[in-house]
């Protein structure tokens, strides 16, 4: 029984993949043909794709998101981002001066911040949930 739900399972990702490829194959050929369809939907449907797009980026999945997006663009390494994340969001004093961290949308000294290593190395390279002033004087060490 076991055997039969493995090989089913197989059977629908080699589907999944066959399926992929002919997408990919059609977009190729009609790649045109494609863009116009997209620039003619968006044109016909703006403004509830806006409407869609700035009520999607007030959640907690879109936050989340930008967030790790920021930390893998700023070079950060990680092996569990969903557990830093999480560890972002606990944490309310930082770890070198206890003070009491705040999320800004502009920088101040007590904005929460990501401390990490910036040497490159094999292992993860984040360090601690530090206030701005802090990860600032530590960068300068």
């Amino acid at each position: 029984m076991v055997e039969q739900e493995v090989v089913d399972c197989m059977n629908d990702m080699i589907r999944t993949l066959e399926q992929r490829e002919k997408s990919r194959q059609y977009y190729l050929k009609n790649k045109d043909k494609v863009l116009e369809k997209r620039k003619e939907h968006y044109d016909e449907n703006r403004n509830n794709i806006l409407q869609y797009k700035k009520v999607y980026n007030k959640t907690d999945h879109a936050r989340k998101l930008r967030r790790i997006n920021q930390w893998q663009h700023q070079g950060i390494i990680c092996d569990n981002w969903d557990a830093l994340y999480d560890h972002y969001l606990k944490t309310s004093f930082c770890d070198l001066c206890k003070v009491v961290l705040t999320y800004d949308t502009v920088s101040t000294a007590t904005t929460k911040c990501v401390d990490h290593d910036h040497s490159i190395t094999d292992r993860p390279n984040f360090r601690a949930i530090l206030c701005n002033c802090c990860n600032i004087n530590r960068r300068s060490d």
